[in-house]
């Protein structure tokens, strides 16, 4: 959904000797933002080097950004701990300026060991795929009452939750009067996973304005389904 703040969370497993790690993450700025990316040391909205934490001697971090950048590195404090098995490197907040999900994130991340030995951080999942929708959810409309136009969000998870496989999932949104007749379908397409928001406009399919009243949106992805209500006010 345009506007939504999602998180992300880059985490490691099986961390070996860890001392230091550096990540770099591009996007396209028309397609998402970097909540909190000043300068300098960890933001409000920024969490780096979190794995470090059980370090006694602590650990210190920091970032930088600009347009369509963010790189960010932590180390640990002292020479007398590493980091093993896992923990989160990064976790940071975006904001979705189109519908679905940016393809445009990409990584590069780096570990230095206590031996200052460098190597590079395998990704097993792809930036993309990390941030996206974990479950199925068909949000409130909004405004609720309405007239005559209302915004109805919903989410789709990744392909693998609901089927198995990556890609796309059939999806339909379809506007119910009272009395269980079809007024209007919104969508009835195929769709990769991400967030997504339609409106009604408070037409019929045949263009014509419907009257107040309750009616009911249902979401369907996949085999999933979920319905709730709203009300035009004229």
């Amino acid at each position: 959904m345009i506007g939504q703040v999602v998180p992300i969370v880059f985490a490691g497993s099986s961390l070996e000797d860890v001392a230091a790690f550096g990540m770099e993450l591009t996007f396209d700025p028309a397609q998402m933002e970097i909540i909190g990316g000043g300068g300098g040391g960890e933001g409000e909205n920024i969490e780096i080097g979190r794995v470090f934490s059980p370090n006694p001697g602590g650990y210190f971090s920091r970032f930088d950004s600009e347009e369509g950048r963010l790189s960010v590195a932590a180390a640990r404090r002292g020479k007398m701990w590493s980091a093993h098995g896992q923990g989160d490197l990064l976790k940071l907040y975006v904001r979705l300026y189109e519908d679905g999900f940016p393809s445009s994130l990409q990584l590069d991340a780096n570990v230095l060991s206590s031996s200052y030995h460098p190597s590079q951080l395998k990704v097993l999942n792809d930036p993309v795929a990390l941030a996206l929708p974990k479950d199925f959810s068909l949000e409130n409309n909004y405004p609720n009452p309405f007239n005559p136009t209302t915004t109805i969000p919903f989410r789709i998870p990744a392909m693998d939750i609901l089927s198995g496989s990556r890609g796309t999932v059939f999806v339909s949104v379809d506007v119910y009067n009272a009395l269980g007749q079809k007024v209007r379908t919104l969508v009835s397409e195929s769709r990769t996973p991400g967030y997504y928001r339609e409106m009604w406009d408070g037409r019929n399919s045949a263009g014509q304005g419907v009257g107040t009243g309750m009616y009911f949106y249902r979401l369907r992805v996949g085999e999933f389904e979920s319905v709730k209500r709203m009300t035009l006010i004229k």
